[in-house]
């Protein structure tokens, strides 16, 4: 079910569309209905910029947003809307200031700027001290500070509410190839590959090192330099941040599942080689209607 400010429109066509990303935050929702206000037999429904949108599922609210674009075909007899949730005010605005204090609270001033709720409520106590002078949005000074404290993180936003997701690596769901994956492609690469980071002063002295042992005696060497930041407080978390892998991806096209979206984490069996893999899903693209579908890229986590 969708409404537009608090409306529903029950000439919804075929084909509703509902991706988002992990980098970009925002979530996305396109639809179309049948729209001709010079005809009688089709219902004037009323939409224009900036109306709220609401997509609704089995009581669950899936998105809650508003209204981009608009593009309305008289041949067609439709008009076609494009969606963004309330994330999307947050990357596209910039600021200017100085933020101060936890991330709870760096996340409680933001919000109430903008009207959604905080569902951020992070036990951490370091104060974090963000200086914009307009370079930088409103998304970015949250998205600095989960960096000091997080490796892996995904904010994002649940209807009217902003929250923050640390990785559990409990996949949601399982797919296998041969049995629910209607398509898949996978691959493998070692082009950004870093196993040892050099830790040196401003003098250029080496006082340290981090490495990924197991790598570095399967793969050589792959070497990179990190230099030490008195405004750090663990510089040597921060030199582990530099180390890379083998990046495993993917990308699996399967029936329709709302819960699957970017952040969560699934789980890819290959029964030929024996291979079961714990994944993470980097972006999600759903289509709904008569043949509901969705196609997720993956990240290999383990």
């Amino acid at each position: 079910m969708i409404l537009i400010d608090g409306v529903e429109i029950k000439t919804i066509e075929d084909g509703l569309t509902w991706n988002g990303a992990k980098d970009t935050v925002t979530r996305n929702l396109s639809f179309s209905f049948l729209y001709n206000p010079m005809r009688e037999d089709i219902p004037k429904y009323k939409v224009a910029i900036n109306s709220r949108v609401e997509w609704k599922e089995e009581n669950k609210t899936l998105f809650l947003g508003f209204v981009e674009s608009l593009d309305y075909s008289t041949d067609n007899d439709n008009i076609s809307v494009n969606c963004v949730d309330f994330a999307s005010r947050l990357i596209r605005s910039k600021c200017v200031g100085r933020f101060y204090g936890t991330l709870t609270e760096l996340a409680n001033k933001i919000c109430a700027s903008f009207n959604i709720k905080n569902g951020i409520s992070d036990s951490t106590t370091q104060k974090h001290n963000i200086v914009s002078t307009g370079d930088k949005t409103y998304y970015e000074i949250l998205q600095t500070a989960c960096k000091t404290l997080y490796d892996s993180f995904t904010l994002y936003m649940d209807s009217n509410t902003l929250k923050l997701q640390l990785p559990t690596k409990e996949p949601i769901a399982t797919f296998e190839i041969g049995k629910n994956i209607r398509a898949s492609s996978f691959s493998q690469s070692m082009s950004e590959m870093v196993n040892k980071v050099i830790m040196i002063d401003n003098d250029g002295n080496v006082y340290g090192s981090v490495e990924n042992k197991s790598d570095l005696s399967k793969y050589g060497l792959f070497q990179d330099v990190y230099n030490y930041n008195t405004d750090i407080s663990n510089n040597v978390e921060e030199a582990r941040k530099q180390l890379k892998s083998v990046e495993n991806n993917g990308s699996i096209v399967v029936n329709n599942d709302n819960n699957c979206i970017s952040g969560q984490y699934i789980k890819v069996i290959e029964p030929v080689n024996g291979f079961e893999g714990i994944f993470e899903i980097l972006t999600d693209s759903h289509t709904i209607g008569s043949d509901s579908v969705m196609t997720l890229e993956l990240n290999n986590v383990g």
